[in-house]
């Protein structure tokens, strides 16, 4: 499983973005080992959470043990999946293997239907976070120009 983690400042708390995928034909006992870990590592209860990527369970399907077992770590931290349409779309299936994970109670998630970008089997998901408002820090920009004109031109295709 692959993980990477972003927080954010906001004015009112600390945004975690966990996102994850775990490989299709990868070890589901070890992704929800490590799951586990990494929503023990960075869940606090002062702090927002949001999990979101490709897990490989099929949220659509009800009776999927898989998605029983991942829900069960989800739930626990109050979290649960926002999307309830299909995220991958095959010749003979329709899965939503793609998920997202929030506290409704803490985040307000907007979302909009699937987005086909002809890239892969995979649609694009949008959100927008309604209720954050990050902070804002002043950091001095340093910037560089370089002036052109035919005499830098020639110079540089001299010094080639």
């Amino acid at each position: 499983m692959e993980i990477c983690t972003t927080e954010l400042e906001t004015k009112s708390s600390e945004l975690i973005i966990l996102s994850l995928y775990k490989a299709p034909t990868g070890d589901f006992n070890q992704f929800i080992k490590d799951l586990n870990d990494a929503v023990k590592h960075q869940y606090t209860p002062t702090a927002d959470l949001l999990i979101c990527g490709d897990t490989n369970t099929d949220y659509l399907n009800e009776s999927n043990q898989k998605k029983k077992t991942t829900s069960l770590i989800i739930n626990n931290i109050n979290l649960s999946h926002t999307l309830n349409f299909g995220t991958r779309i095959q010749t003979n299936s329709c899965t939503a293997t793609d998920n997202t994970f929030v506290d409704n109670s803490k985040i307000n998630l907007s979302s909009i239907p699937p987005t086909i970008n002809g890239l892969s089997n995979h649609n694009v998901q949008t959100h927008t976070i309604k209720n954050i408002y990050a902070t804002t820090h002043k950091i001095p920009l340093k910037q560089r120009t370089r002036l052109t004109g035919n005499e830098t031109i020639m110079n540089f295709q001299t010094l080639l």
